[in-house]
């Protein structure tokens, strides 16, 4: 039995962004079409104790407006200090209109740094 071949396109979706409290930082959004799943990769740097943030994955028909994709999100401990939150979403979990998916990282409370974000999209080419 042969296995699927996959090609893979690698996004960058967020720069770094400086420490800030109670405001969200969204990533670019990327096209589902033609990709068998999205691999979303955060990077966060630099977390002050009591902070709360979270990471989460979101949807869109239009790349305008964006819903939450629900169970596709990690709450960080203000302990999470230079670490990479993945979360993943295959197009079996996505609505049939969905054109679009992103990542949205949270800031509250006190300073979260983040590096950076990426998409990881799979292909299958054989």
């Amino acid at each position: 039995m042969e296995h699927p071949t996959y090609d893979r396109l690698v996004t960058r979706t967020s720069d770094a962004v400086a420490a800030g409290t109670d405001d969200d930082v969204d990533g670019t959004g990327v096209p589902v079409k033609g990709f068998v799943d999205h691999h979303h990769h955060v990077l966060l740097g630099t977390i002050t104790a009591t902070a709360v943030t979270t990471v989460k994955l979101q949807e869109s028909d239009d790349d305008t407006t964006y819903t939450d994709i629900a169970g596709k999100s990690v709450s960080v401990a203000d302990s999470g200090d230079d670490e990479v939150y993945s979360l993943r979403a295959g197009v079996e979990e996505l609505k049939a209109s969905t054109t679009h998916t992103r990542v949205r990282i949270t800031r509250a409370t006190a300073n979260a740094v983040i590096d950076g974000a990426i998409c990881v999209q799979r292909r299958m080419i054989a």
